[in-house]
This record gives C-alpha cells, sequence and structure tokens, in this order.
C-alpha cells in the first residue's frame, strides 16, 4: 500500500486546458479515503499550486517552485525554504539582460517582471478567475536586479522563455556555467533556474523524511524535465503518456495522457488496486 503519492500540475495533473478533469478529481478523492497522502508536487508558485490543491480536496503539504519551497497547507507554515543566493540571482539576470530574453522570479510567493508577456500575462488571467487568497501578486519593474540588490531579496526560481531553441540552448549553458544551479525545463521554450541541489526529488525526500515514510511507500506522477528526480525518488514512479521519453524510461509504468484522464488511470491501476 503507498502512503504517498506526489502528482504533478502542468501536462500531468491538468488537461492541455489547465482544468482538472472530474475523474482526476474523483480518482484523488479515492486515494485520499483508502489513507495514502496525495501532494501536488509543481514548479508553479505556491498560491497557483494552492489553488489546484484545494480543486482535489487534498490537504497535505505543497511542493512549489519545483521543490524549492514546501507549505504546509494546515498552518500556512513555510517548512522548506532553498533560495537562490543574491549573487547568483544577479548573475542570472545580467545574462538575461545581455540577451535581451524574457525572464521572471518568485520572491516570498510573488512574480517579478520586467515585461508582461508569457507566464506573467497568463496569471493576470489566473488572478481574474480565482479567489484574492489564491492571486499572484505581479510585480512589473524596469530593472529586476536594481530591485534585488536595494531590497536584499532572494529568488526561490527564474523562468527563461525564448521561441529561439538555439538561444535557449546557448543561455542554458551560461546560466549553467554562473555556477551554484540546478536547471531544468517544464515546457520546450523555457528553462527553469533554481538553486543548485533543488529539486523536486530533494524535496519529497525532505518531506517523506520528516513524516517517516520510506521511499519505497511514495509514488510519483510526472511528465517532463523537471519530473525526473522526483520519479527516480520514488518507490513507483508512473510517466504520463504524453511524457517525454527520458521520463518513460526511468519510469515502472505509463499511463495515459493528461487529456486521457492518466492520473485517474494511474490511481486506479498502479496505487489504488492491491498489489498494483
Amino acid at each position: 500500500m503507498y502512503k504517498l503519492v506526489a502528482i504533478d500540475l502542468d501536462g500531468t495533473l491538468l488537461d492541455t486546458e489547465k482544468n482538472i478533469s472530474e475523474e482526476n478529481i474523483e480518482a484523488v478523492r479515492e486515494a485520499l479515503d483508502s489513507g495514502c497522502m496525495v501532494v501536488v508536487c509543481t514548479g508553479r508558485v505556491h498560491n497557483a499550486a494552492a489553488y489546484f490543491a484545494q480543486i482535489i480536496n487534498t490537504p497535505h503539504p505543497v511542493i512549489s517552485c519545483n521543490g524549492a519551497v514546501i507549505t504546509d497547507q494546515s498552518t500556512g507554515e513555510v517548512i522548506y525554504d532553498r533560495p537562490l543566493e543574491p549573487e547568483t540571482s544577479e548573475r542570472i539576470i545580467d545574462i538575461c539582460h545581455r540577451h535581451r530574453t524574457y525572464f521572471h522570479a518568485y520572491v516570498n510567493n510573488e512574480m517579478y517582471t520586467e515585461v508582461l508577456k508569457y507566464d506573467a500575462l497568463q496569471y493576470m488571467k489566473f488572478n481574474q478567475k480565482t479567489a484574492e487568497r489564491f492571486n499572484i501578486k505581479i510585480h512589473l519593474v524596469e530593472d529586476f536586479g536594481a530591485d534585488l540588490r536595494k531590497a536584499g531579496m532572494f529568488v526561490s526560481k527564474f523562468v527563461i522563455i525564448s521561441e529561439d531553441s538555439a538561444k535557449l540552448t546557448l543561455l542554458r549553458k551560461e546560466v549553467e556555467a554562473a555556477g551554484d544551479v540546478e536547471i531544468a525545463s517544464s515546457a520546450h521554450n523555457n528553462i527553469e533556474v533554481y538553486r543548485l541541489g533543488v529539486n523536486k526529488g530533494e524535496a519529497l525526500r525532505f518531506l517523506s523524511d520528516k513524516l517517516g515514510i520510506d521511499r519505497e511507500y511514495i509514488a510519483a506522477i510526472g511528465d517532463n524535465e523537471n519530473d525526473f528526480s522526483m520519479i527516480s525518488y520514488a518507490g513507483l514512479g508512473i510517466a504520463m503518456g504524453n511524457a517525454l521519453e527520458c521520463i518513460k524510461r526511468i519510469s515502472r509504468h505509463v499511463t495515459l495522457t493528461n487529456d486521457e484522464n492518466g492520473v485517474a488511470y494511474a490511481l486506479k491501476r498502479f496505487i489504488l488496486k492491491p498489489g498494483g
């Protein structure tokens, strides 16, 4: 019997339209009723993650910003926080400025951006349709590097976006060379940057140790590069049908796609089913 299942959001629990199907909600309810903890584990900032956690009615901790932050939903307490060092953040900002590339950063559950584009616009739409407690405060700033130095801010995660794949590859190499960072992708046009040693797998390890749950009793479901570490850590790794091939290769099972209620299928077939 699995005691905890970590579930990614985009490309996994959410369908292409960023909704959670009734089939997925019902399957999560069955898992919770069986005594299994359900932990949302996502690259999204906490408030967005918490919004989807309440839709599936899970009271358990939320892992956000690709493992940089873990929040206890019952108290609102941040129980794990691993931001980037300010000097590292400054180097990343300088690289983005030099290449004139869009980026945004998450600081204390808020977004900072120099351009209202991509995710910044998406979160503006998100704020319009969600309750205020789930809203993402968006700061439009002229020079984030200057603000960071002035306020002494600590960044949980950077997201760098470009439709030019060659440019994105170059940016990834330069940011990696800046040192003290982890880099993963959650979409074809982005790279996500966070502190060295931070990833979903390490956050899941911290949480499972805190809860006293051995990894053999943990399952993880995901689809993209940023899910690699948590699927590797879990006793049972499950890849979505739409997952990258590298995720499918390291997973014990492959379920249906995110548009075919793949999470519901996985929970019922591999987790809730005795001996699954």
